[in-house]
């Protein structure tokens, strides 16, 4: 009788041990993926690579992440805590940045409670969405999700603007952004729907 493996078994049907196997072999892809695009798109230095999202593999994340996603999914209060913790905790999350009662300092550079974002946190915020996109739809173009979800994001005016003027534009991106809406003009010619040869 031959061995039956975690990918054969139904989400929900899974043992822990399974699921936990699972998430890992999916963090380990995505970590590799940041670092492909970051590396391509010369994104992150290498230091910032080694330490993205390394928060998912502690406690108070690693088991409610390999529930959620490759589990019975049946934890949503331990889920909702973990994706608190992660974004207070990975300030490459644009959500890491935002003061939710909406503080306001007399002098300090805040927009409704919102702070700008380090260059740096930009440029590894979309090399973790590239990575993402690369491995939830198997392309690395993101221009559907930039046109859905860029515009809800309550991002600082500068950091909007570094996004789409430098980050992403240096991706091969052309961007414009107009009353809450985004319009992608140009997507990069490397990263063609369905072509993934010169891929990062």
């Amino acid at each position: 009788m031959s061995k039956i493996s975690w990918q054969d078994v139904p989400a929900r049907e899974r043992t822990a041990k399974q699921y936990f196997a699972a998430y890992e072999e999916s963090l380990k892809q995505h970590l590799a993926y940041v670092k492909e695009a970051s590396e391509k798109y010369n994104l992150l230095h290498p230091d910032v690579v080694d330490a993205h999202d390394v928060s998912k593999w502690r406690g108070h994340e690693f088991p409610y992440y390999a529930n959620n996603f490759c589990g019975p999914a049946d934890d949503p209060q331990g889920f909702a805590k973990a994706w608190l913790q992660h974004i207070h905790y990975n300030p490459h999350h644009w959500q890491h940045w935002i003061f939710s009662d909406g503080f306001a300092l007399p002098g300090a550079d805040l927009e409704n409670g919102i702070v700008e974002m380090p260059h740096a946190y930009v440029a590894e915020m979309v090399a973790d969405w590239m990575a993402s996109s690369r491995q939830y739809t198997g392309d690395w173009d993101m221009t559907d999700w930039l046109a859905e979800h860029v515009p809800k994001m309550l991002l600082h005016s500068k950091t909007k603007q570094y996004l789409i003027e430098e980050v992403l534009s240096s991706v091969g991106y052309t961007l414009k952004f107009s009353e809450d809406s985004l319009y992608v003009l140009g997507r990069p010619n490397t990263l063609k729907r369905g072509d993934n040869t010169n891929a990062p």
